[in-house]
């Protein structure tokens, strides 16, 4: 493309380039605009980013109407030189193909590495052939189609192929919203997500800029301190968070420039009080999750957040466990002054393992003029009081958008409401069907939890049986593990969601109440310390090709009747944990 273009505008860079070419001629845009063409517009210049979904046949007719305009403007425009501003399709391939062939000539262009050369990658493949080696690839990992995967805290929930289905629309996915003028389908669906998510979290103005949670609660103590700085007030740099809150609230603290107060979860309201008012000349707010990673709902909550507030601090909430709020109560209603969303957790879009993601931040009346905002889009950022950008695009992975807000639409409030219902009786029947078997960490005074509880299993220390042999005894019963150590070491943290029914909780009561009678098996001395079922669990089919294990086949593979029928075969058993040997020396890992 830049070939053909400098035959018109000489001030095209003449080097290479990676994907993007500019040209300083922001008088193409409504031309380029009206056959199709969306440039990115800066300042006086347009940009075109080109990829490998980019034909021939559009890089030729961007040539043509960039320089098509050229022509009409210029007085000596002889018509029997229309070729040397015209490119065919055929020109455009040919010249592709030169330039493709004298890039090979230059060694600095070309990889040195190893990259993508493994047999795998050069052997030709028929769609059959790529069908199957997909699938058997899928056949290795445990996925919701496989059975309930009951990671506290992580929320995974159903992804609905209905929600899920507009991804695969070239509307949604090759519109860009952050093109000057954003096409209305875009504007709609993301102001309809607004307001759903603002309704429910009672706050007053959404920013989706933040690409994750953990993002989300990076910009969220931007704008606190954004906050106090306005008010004259910089010094307010303290910020509360309790013990048990996710590793990424005390990392997001830290990158904000703020000074952390770590405090107990189980403390009481007057030593709580004592603390905020002991540092509040100093204190910028709390970051508070509600319910809290104990999965108990702390019902003083209004009395904490009122006493941050009256002491000069802002209000944190972390969004993590919003599937246990929606629609009952909110982050605003509890005193919240900035909340963030995991739209992969409660809002349906799958998990991102590294992105795409979305973690919008909704804020209250007192810190909306502080939200990030664009250079390239406000025309008043630089005047305004924004904390500036966090990301490059306003609304982040805009066409993930599409996935809350089918599942708005389908649900409504009284659906959520439904959701967060079934997710909290869901989790209080697991633990009311489990407690005569396990220690419950935690409780409210009523006997109940949140929409995940914690198992505590170190009475079953003296066994040597810890959370990650339950956990990989569990893989033999057809289910993901719970998530192992976190908040409370040696435990298990179970959060069931409101996708699984009746049926799938009492496979997963059943399997548990198996797993806690091979452990008494244990007890009672019938397997040894080092070799029984949970130690070397899970059990693959490469054991039976060297089975030297004190008990049978039966027991290892199919502990409960229904796994003959549906079974999910882990490809390899257990590998040993990195620290697992005791004289392992650091040098090895080096």
């Amino acid at each position: 493309m830049k070939y053909f273009l400098r035959k018109n505008y000489p001030e095209v860079d003449k080097g290479f380039c990676f994907d993007t070419i500019r040209l300083k001629k922001k008088s193409l845009y409504p031309n380029l605009k009206k056959e199709g063409f969306y440039p990115r517009i800066l300042e006086d210049e347009i940009s075109f980013s080109i990829n490998e979904a980019t034909s021939f046949k559009d890089c030729k007719d961007i040539i043509n109407i960039c320089n098509k305009i050229d022509m009409l403007k210029c007085s000596c425009f002889v018509p029997d030189k229309i070729t040397v501003f015209h490119v065919t399709e055929e020109l455009f391939r040919e010249k592709f193909l030169k330039i493709k062939e004298s890039l090979k000539g230059l060694k600095s262009y070309k990889r040195d590495d190893n990259f993508l050369n493994q047999e795998i990658f050069k052997e030709k493949k028929s769609e059959t052939w790529m069908m199957r080696y997909i699938n058997h690839l899928g056949d290795k990992d445990y996925s919701l189609v496989s059975g309930m995967i009951p990671l506290g805290s992580c929320t995974m929930k159903l992804n609905s192929a209905s929600q899920l289905e507009p991804l695969s629309w070239s509307e949604l996915m090759n519109k860009h919203p952050y093109t000057e003028e954003m096409p209305r389908g875009y504007k709609m669906m993301i102001n309809k997500v607004s307001s759903y998510l603002l309704n429910l979290t009672d706050m007053k103005k959404i920013s989706y800029q933040s690409n994750s949670g953990a993002m989300g609660e990076y910009t969220g103590l931007l704008c606190i301190k954004k906050y106090h700085s306005y008010n004259n007030e910089s010094y307010r740099n303290l910020i509360l968070i309790p013990e048990s809150a996710h590793g990424t609230n005390f990392t997001s603290a830290i990158l904000a420039g703020m000074k952390i107060l770590k405090y107990n979860d189980k403390l009481g309201l007057s030593d709580f009080k004592k603390i905020v008012e002991d540092n509040k000349e100093k204190l910028a707010g709390i970051m508070i999750t509600y319910p809290n990673t104990y999965g108990i709902f702390d019902e003083n909550i209004k009395e904490i957040t009122n006493l941050i507030h009256k002491n000069g601090g802002l209000v944190y909430m972390d969004g993590a466990n919003m599937n246990a709020q929606t629609g009952w109560t909110s982050p605003g209603s509890c005193g919240a002054d900035v909340c963030h969303l995991n739209i992969h957790k409660t809002f349906c879009i799958p998990h991102g393992g590294g992105g795409p993601g979305l973690g919008p931040i909704c804020v209250n009346e007192k810190l909306e003029k502080f939200l990030p905002s664009n250079n390239l889009t406000d025309k008043n950022y630089f005047e305004s009081d924004t904390i500036g950008m966090i990301t490059s695009s306003n609304y982040s992975s805009a066409s993930l958008l599409a996935i809350p807000y089918i599942y708005f639409k389908t649900t409504g409030l009284e659906g959520q409401r439904e959701a967060t219902l079934s997710a909290l009786l869901a989790s209080n029947y697991l633990k009311k069907k489990l407690e005569p078997y396990y220690n419950i960490y935690m409780e409210n005074k009523l006997g109940l939890v949140g929409h995940e509880f914690i198992i505590d299993l170190n009475n079953f220390k003296d066994l040597g049986i810890k959370d990650k042999d339950i956990a990989k005894r569990l893989i033999d019963y057809n289910f993901h593990p719970p998530t192992m150590s976190w908040p409370v070491p040696n435990s298990l943290m179970i959060e069931p969601t409101e996708s699984e029914n009746l049926e799938e909780l009492d496979r997963f009561v059943e399997a548990m109440i198996s797993i806690y009678k091979e452990i008494e098996e244990v007890r009672l001395g019938h397997y040894s310390l080092e070799n029984n079922v949970l130690k070397n669990s899970p059990h693959s089919l490469k054991d039976l090709e060297n089975w030297n294990f004190d008990y049978s086949l039966e027991k290892a593979f199919f502990p409960l009747p229904d796994l003959k029928e549906k079974k999910h075969w882990p490809t390899h058993s257990r590998i040993d944990d990195i620290y697992g040997d005791k004289n392992l020396k650091l040098k090895s890992l080096i």
